[in-house]
């Protein structure tokens, strides 16, 4: 790895993403980074298509990124497959997320609802709430302010929180 090839990576971990307040990299987007002879090409897994958020992104990773000596050009491309899923996620951006009340599946896990032909179903285990850890929790709606999170609220502490969807 060359050591421009590091900045970009030091710059993409700086980059917020506009709807949470995780980097790109903590959010498990970025999938790839390319760089040779000034070009630089970052690959994103973007969290779901129609994303809103994808033009604000990818400016500022033209910006951030172009401002890097010795960074001629800056490409950016999007990917939808294989998916983005909550799995990509750091363990950082995991803690932060729940420190501000957005729950994240686990890993080993697949804590989600699955929403078919208009009907819901049950998630496959128990989901925590990220204010109190309690798992006596109930959906709210299986549709949250974005496509990818859905509503819970917990029955012990009384808080509302979202989820993210696993896919």
């Amino acid at each position: 790895m060359t050591a421009l090839h590091e900045q970009v990576w030091r710059t993409l971990e700086q980059i917020p993403d506009p709807e949470l307040p995780i980097s790109i990299v903590d959010l498990g987007i970025v999938q790839h980074v390319e760089e040779a002879d000034g070009h630089v090409l970052v690959t994103l897994i973007p969290t779901f298509v129609g994303c809103p958020a994808l033009n604000v992104v990818q400016d500022e990773i033209r910006r951030q990124v172009g401002l890097l000596p010795g960074v001629a050009q800056v490409t950016v491309l999007f990917r939808y497959d294989p998916p983005w899923t909550p799995e990509r996620m750091s363990d950082r951006g995991r803690r932060t997320l729940k420190q501000l009340g957005v729950g994240v599946p686990d890993r080993s896990s697949c804590i989600g609802v699955r929403v078919a032909a208009g009907q819901t179903t049950k998630p496959d285990r128990p989901v925590p709430c990220p204010w109190c850890d309690s798992t006596n929790t109930e959906l709210s709606s299986a549709f949250g302010p974005q496509r990818c999170r859905m509503v819970y609220y917990c029955r012990d502490c009384k808080k509302p929180f979202e989820q993210f969807k696993s896919m």
